[in-house]
């Protein structure tokens, strides 16, 4: 149904731990990384299920990181940004450790000025409010290089 994020660097397929038409969850077991994606048009409900869905799996999995794209979506409502920041986002914090990293994608295609705007504000927001690393990348293969540099770093201390 969905199709992986493309990569040069990182070629073993990921598990697929939630799949729907408006999102896909998938988990890289090699580098800890859980990757989520929202595709298209959603409902509150449909957003809400695939984040709580994203929390429940970083609690099972061992994750050092999630990797995110909106991309492809046709763009979050306040109300699901505003539950984003103020209620799934304490509870993510509550569930992972101070060397977890969280990361947006802002791939090329993504020219929204708009989307662009509202990317820049959520980072900087949940960056003030987070114990851990947020930032955002241009793409998959940045991101998950990111990580195992910043795990690299973390076994040398």
């Amino acid at each position: 149904m969905h199709t992986f994020p493309g990569s040069a660097l990182y070629g073993n397929a990921p598990e697929i731990l939630f799949s729907k038409p408006y999102g896909q969850i998938l988990y890289y077991p090699d580098y800890r990384v859980i990757y989520t994606e929202i595709i298209g048009k959603f409902s509150h409900q449909e957003y809400r299920y695939l984040y709580e869905s994203l929390l429940a799996f970083i609690k099972k999995y061992p994750v050092r990181a999630c990797i995110s794209s909106q991309a492809k979506s046709g763009g979050s409502s306040m109300q699901d940004r505003a539950w984003l920041v103020t209620s799934w986002f304490s509870q993510l914090k509550a569930a992972v450790s101070s060397d977890f990293i969280l990361i947006g994608l802002r791939e090329a295609h993504d020219t929204g000025a708009f989307k662009r705007w509202i990317a820049d504000y959520l980072e900087k927001t949940l960056s003030s409010m987070a114990p851990f690393t947020v930032k955002s990348m241009p793409d998959f293969d940045s991101a998950v290089t990111y990580v195992l540099e910043q795990a690299k770093i973390t076994s040398l201390t």
